[in-house]
């Protein structure tokens, strides 16, 4: 059986709940990965690897450390901490990282609609994860995600896994696949419900010119979710790269089972000095304004 078809049957499998939590595991904090539309499954050439495709992680030379800040909607914020380390020889590169999301201070209401008071609401998801090369197959990876959900009073935690595979064609082309978030979720009080489970699969080419084109489709098996991506990224100068892309949706609505279509486009740029480098992307939202990110990372 072909790797990334055993790939797609794991993600696949039928859960017993379609009720998810933990949304904030379907948030990509690297601004590069941003700038391509999320496009980065066959990509995977850097720290952002660990959480879109774990088997790239593979790919890197050199120790990278890195961290990224976005600022999303309603004071929501999000950011990461990574650091990957390859191994001496051929056993792998490892890594580790710290994702957090924080709605800051959230007004509390009675039946009435009075303010009561206020609370703080905030998730966070420790990860470790570990990618080597297999003879005939390419780079495997394995991230492991300990994630605590915090509101009020209340806490949730839980264990989530992330697989992904990356394969080196002749010439420019690569290919990869991941399954996020295989867990049996978060449970709050009595109630369990389902982390947002994706399956993802693109290409990916690198053309003359510093020119990089890579395409990706993702499922979400328990919404029935569908979306593609496409992205660019050209370097205009040695030390500078532009990046752009767009990812259409199609999400499967709650009411009916009707589909609605969800777009969205991703921009921004790269700055390499020596061997630091800083992205930066923008998405539009419409009335909801601008999501931006930006990424600081090291390779030493």
């Amino acid at each position: 059986m072909r790797p990334a078809i055993l790939f797609l049957i794991l993600g696949l499998s039928p859960q017993a709940s379609s009720e998810e939590t933990a949304a904030f595991l379907k948030l990509q904090s690297g601004a590069r990965s941003i700038g391509l539309a999320e496009a980065f499954t066959a990509v995977a050439d850097d720290l952002n690897a660990q959480a879109l495709n774990p088997g790239g992680l593979a790919q890197l030379k050199a120790r990278e450390a890195g961290f990224s800040h976005a600022e999303l909607f309603a004071e929501t914020k999000l950011d990461s901490l990574g650091y990957a380390h390859p191994l001496p020889g051929s056993r792998g590169t490892l890594a580790a990282g710290l994702l957090r999301l924080s709605h800051g201070s959230v007004v509390s209401r009675d039946a009435s609609g009075k303010v009561t008071g206020s609370f703080e609401a905030s998730d966070t998801a420790l990860q470790a994860g570990w990618a080597g090369g297999l003879s005939g197959i390419g780079m495997i990876g394995l991230n492991v995600k300990y994630i605590e959900s915090r509101l009020a009073y209340a806490t949730a935690r839980g264990v989530a896994f992330d697989l992904g595979l990356l394969r080196l064609g002749k010439g420019a082309w690569s290919w990869g696949a991941a399954v996020q978030n295989l867990g049996s979720g978060l449970r709050y009080a009595e109630r369990r419900e389902s982390l947002p489970l994706a399956v993802a699969a693109g290409a990916a080419v690198r053309l003359g010119g510093g020119l990089l084109l890579a395409g990706e489709l993702r499922a979400r098996p328990k919404t029935g979710g569908i979306s593609a991506g496409i992205g660019t990224e050209y370097g205009v100068l040695p030390n500078f790269t532009v990046r752009g892309g767009y990812r259409s949706a199609m999400d499967r609505s709650s009411i009916g089972g009707s589909a609605a279509p969800i777009s969205g486009l991703g921009l921004g740029f790269g700055i390499r000095v020596r061997k630091a480098a800083i992205d930066y992307a923008i998405t539009p939202q419409g009335e909801l304004g601008q999501a931006q990110r930006l990424s600081v990372s090291t390779r030493f």
